[in-house]
């Protein structure tokens, strides 16, 4: 039997427990709950970790052993970056008049319908091509069909007051960030007396000349900011929008060259990118050549065990795509791409299909899924690539796969394979996401030096991030992977969250956006060159 006490205790406690059910919501109410959203002295934390971990490690090839020594291929140009809606605004008129000269009094349609062109052939078109990437502010890369379009439209750009002009391309802009972060660099492209001076770098070897009549590569950087508006448009982020007509990059001109001087630099891991491109190309058995070729050079990469990375970019012509999945993917280690690129990647293997724009916004589920399907694929390649000589095709993609590194404005991702060949890689994911702030809104240069005299890019420790300038974008709770139903809440003193996905292992470190960036030109190119450069390899 109970005794007094016991009872009246026993009483008091079921009655606590009833009053707490019943009054639960109540009661929650009167602690103090965390907003979905960071503060601004979390972000500021978040900041702060960031930095503390980089510092840690000084530049890449801070320590006692040897500097990476990284080989880049092939493509460079002369980037002309302007603010889009502005020359978009100017081929707008040029296209009017052009109309009213020809329409003899017919009623001119206004009205511009987004659309997706593989090659640009008119200035409608450009519009058109240009409005359907900027409505879902999606990052894009054309070619126009005429060298002559293409020059006028270069005119045009020329014309603005803004226009700024620098040297650009993948290679190019990827292999600058990685001698300046102290890697000894080998970079091949076809390079003319315009773009040689601003390699003034030592630790870059060029490879690959122009004569002189051969006029370089140039690139037009239409830069547009969250909210801007085009023809009854509206971006919903800040990107950008190239377009080229390229010669040199679109014929792998140095491609031959540049593997002849492998054998005396001896590079611990051999970057190719700007292969779309090779769009211009209209003579597709021209093209298929050439990408044979760059397909031996890769399978000759693979024979001597040395590491190889394919940097993704914008996709327009699908059969360029799907000739680079079967003849580049089966033989590279790494892939670099940004959330539009995995999309397109992503769908183009799972279904076979096509696909252009996506979210520029994706969740870190989604991303997690898709990345776990290309992981899955990426397996079974190996397997077929194993056990079939002959006849490949996209079936062996990615066999070799054993590192990825996707970015996108909220957060960046590295997966590695576990056991594969590549060290910690949290340093170069910190990194990167640190270089993507300071590139597109970080604290500017002392006006000390003249501009019109290149000058080597800074490193990422004469680089600041402005803290004023940034924000997060993802929520404190996060749904890592819908499949494992992985959830995970982002800590602004320990910001690098880890997780694996079938035999990789997945590390994402949340993104510090820029509210209102100056820069998204070469964003992409320079957050890849520090992965690279700060991902070390066993030897």
């Amino acid at each position: 039997m109970y005794s007094a006490s016991q009872l009246l205790a026993l009483s008091v406690s079921v009655a606590i427990c009833v009053i707490a059910v019943l009054y639960a919501d109540y009661f929650a109410g009167l602690f103090s709950k965390r907003d979905a959203s960071f503060s601004v002295p979390e972000q500021q934390q978040m900041l702060a970790s960031l930095m503390f971990h980089a510092s840690k490690n000084g530049n890449a090839a801070a320590n006692t052993r040897d500097p990476p020594r990284l080989a880049f291929c092939c493509s460079a140009d002369l980037d002309v970056a302007v603010p889009a809606v502005a020359l978009m605004q100017s081929v707008q008129k040029v296209e009017l008049q052009q109309l009213q000269k020809n329409s003899k009094n017919e009623k001119i349609d206004e009205k511009l319908n987004k659309t997706h062109h593989e090659r640009i052939g008119s200035l409608k078109q450009l519009q058109e091509s240009f409005v359907y990437y900027f409505s879902t502010g999606a990052a894009a890369e054309q070619s126009t069909l005429s060298p002559e379009q293409f020059r006028e439209v270069v005119t045009l750009a020329n014309a603005l007051p803004e226009v700024k002009r620098k040297v650009g391309g993948n290679a190019a802009t990827m292999a600058e960030r990685a001698s300046a972060e102290g890697c000894m660099v080998l970079l091949g492209a076809a390079m003319g007396n315009g773009m040689k001076p601003y390699f003034v770098d030592e630790r870059i070897k060029l490879v690959g000349h122009l004569k002189e009549h051969e006029h370089e590569d140039v690139h037009l950087v239409l830069e547009y900011a969250s909210g801007d508006k085009f023809r009854g448009y509206t971006s919903p982020r800040a990107n950008r929008y190239y377009l080229n007509h390229d010669v040199h990059n679109a014929q792998l001109s140095v491609l031959e060259e540049f593997e002849k001087s492998l054998d005396s630099f001896k590079p611990d891991l051999v970057v190719f990118g700007g292969l779309q491109l090779m769009e211009v190309q209209i003579n597709e058995a021209t093209r298929l050549m050439r990408l044979q070729a760059l397909s031996d050079v890769l399978q000759n990469l693979f024979v001597t065990q040395t590491p190889t990375h394919y940097e993704f970019a914008a996709v327009s012509d699908f059969t360029l795509f799907d000739d680079t999945v079967r003849l580049v993917l089966p033989w590279v280690d790494s892939i670099g791409l940004n959330e539009q690129e995995l999309f397109i990647l992503h769908h183009f293997l799972v279904t076979g299909e096509k696909g252009t724009a996506t979210t520029s916004r994706p969740s870190v589920s989604e991303i997690s899924a898709q990345l776990h399907d290309i992981i899955q694929f990426a397996s079974k390649a190996k397997k077929v690539f194993q056990t079939t000589k002959e006849d490949r095709d996209k079936s062996v993609a990615l066999a070799q796969l054993s590192r990825i590194h996707f970015h996108t404005l909220q957060f960046h991702i590295v997966c590695q394979k576990m056991g594969s060949k590549w060290e910690d890689p949290t340093t170069a994911l910190v990194q990167s996401a640190l270089m993507s702030s300071k590139v597109a809104c970080g604290k500017s240069r002392a006006n000390t030096t003249d501009e019109s005299i290149p000058q080597p890019m800074r490193t990422s420790a004469e680089m600041e991030v402005d803290p004023t300038r940034i924000e997060m974008l993802l929520a404190r709770q996060q749904l890592l992977s819908e499949r494992q139903n992985l959830k995970v809440e982002l800590d602004p003193f320990s910001p690098i969250v880890t997780w694996q996905e079938a035999n990789f292992q997945c590390h994402l470190v949340p993104m510090l956006a820029c509210k209102k960036p100056d820069h998204t030109a070469g964003l992409g190119d320079n957050i890849s060159g520090t992965g690279v450069a700060y991902h070390r390899i066993q030897k």
